[in-house]
């Protein structure tokens, strides 16, 4: 099982996955921008867009970890 933790500094939001892929899913998701538009209706472009993250980046962020049987975290060796 993996570990998605979209803040830094807590586990507030994060959710648990079977799938490395479900994990960056859920992440690069959270990073989306949402569309907006100004008061004629018209889109407004976004201050900045978030690129889509590989789950290697996300785990040297230490955003995703493994969750072994004993409910513990572990930091996913990339060989960086």
């Amino acid at each position: 099982m993996f570990i998605a933790k979209p803040n830094l500094t807590n586990f507030l939001h994060a959710e648990t996955f079977e799938t490395i892929a479900e994990a960056t899913k859920y992440l690069n998701d959270r990073m989306k921008v949402e569309p907006k538009v100004n008061e004629f209706g018209e889109p407004i472009e976004p201050a900045m867009i978030y690129p889509k993250m590989k789950w290697e980046d996300w785990a040297l962020l230490g955003k995703i970890m493994t969750v072994e049987e004993t409910g513990e975290y572990t930091y996913i060796d990339v060989g960086v």
